[in-house]
């Protein structure tokens, strides 16, 4: 062919050739799609992941909140500070200074009762051979007892008469201070049913080195909220029972009672299931 006065030719293509170029070009378009659709996939189950650890992570911050607030739901009505208050108020009288100091005495003691109780109570067990179900049916028997008789007991019990017996004469602060442990810590509010109870919330903490010391942080905490509940009560105890009257801390005691005896043929019923290897639901 001439065109302008040149000789154009046309070097003639073979069909071996055009079929290797189209696979050759499928092949990168194949490629290019299947690292795409890799891509989306590893985007995806990256995204499903990070949504299971955030639900993963969410769920062990509930479970640390629940330890936490199990604590102090367990431990108050068993120590009822409001019916100790009023022991409390005839042990220090109406000085304010005297009302405060005690307070925060008692205080440091029952946290001090109720951290050893929650850590070192299971190895004293284990030292004894006591079982958990045991410890469980003993305290819970000695706190149904305990409600029982508050709720069947008239207003002068022994402990009550023996603290007004001595408020005949009046008492120096060194002395309120040396009366802190007994009988307002040991055995009005962290008695023997609370030392139980303790025990049994220790029993049930994870032995993994990580998942204890998380565990017992909590616990900690939930003990530090019991404390801090007992000193707002005892703190202003004098000013509860005035405003509750004679009749309304007689109300506010029975009911506090019974819900104590509840709480303890609840326990003796876990630990008795427990010996006889029944679920509880």
């Amino acid at each position: 062919m001439v065109a302008g006065g040149l000789n154009v030719v046309h070097a003639p293509t073979s069909h071996a050739a055009v079929t290797r170029s189209m696979r050759r070009m499928a092949a990168r378009i194949k490629e290019g799609s299947t690292i795409t659709s890799r891509n989306v996939l590893r985007h995806r189950f990256s995204g499903t992941v990070a949504r299971f650890d955030s639900r993963r992570d969410m769920t062990k911050v509930i479970d640390l909140l629940h330890i936490m607030v199990l604590v102090p739901v367990t431990l108050l009505p068993i120590i009822n500070p409001l019916g100790a208050a009023p022991v409390f108020t005839l042990t220090v009288g109406s000085d304010p200074l005297a009302t405060r100091q005690l307070a925060r005495q008692v205080s440091i003691n029952c946290w001090f009762v109720l951290v050893v109780s929650l850590f070192v109570g299971t190895y004293v067990l284990d030292l004894f051979g006591i079982s958990l179900p045991i410890v469980r049916i003993g305290g819970g028997l000695l706190l149904a007892t305990s409600g029982w008789r508050m709720l069947n007991s008239s207003d002068d019990d022994d402990v009550q008469a023996a603290v007004e017996r001595s408020q005949r004469v009046a008492l120096s602060r060194a002395e309120v201070v040396r009366r802190s442990f007994f009988p307002i810590t040991f055995p009005l509010t962290t008695g023997p049913g609370t030392i139980a109870a303790s025990i049994a919330i220790g029993a049930g903490l994870p032995r993994q080195p990580a998942l204890f010391v998380v565990n017992a942080l909590a616990v900690t905490l939930g003990a530090s909220l019991t404390v801090a509940a007992i000193y707002l009560v005892y703190r202003n105890a004098p000013v509860l029972l005035a405003r509750l009257g004679e009749v309304g801390t007689l109300v506010m005691t029975r009911l506090l009672a019974f819900v104590l005896l509840c709480i303890g043929i609840s326990i003796m019923w876990t630990g008795w299931a427990e010996l006889n290897g029944i679920v509880v639901q």
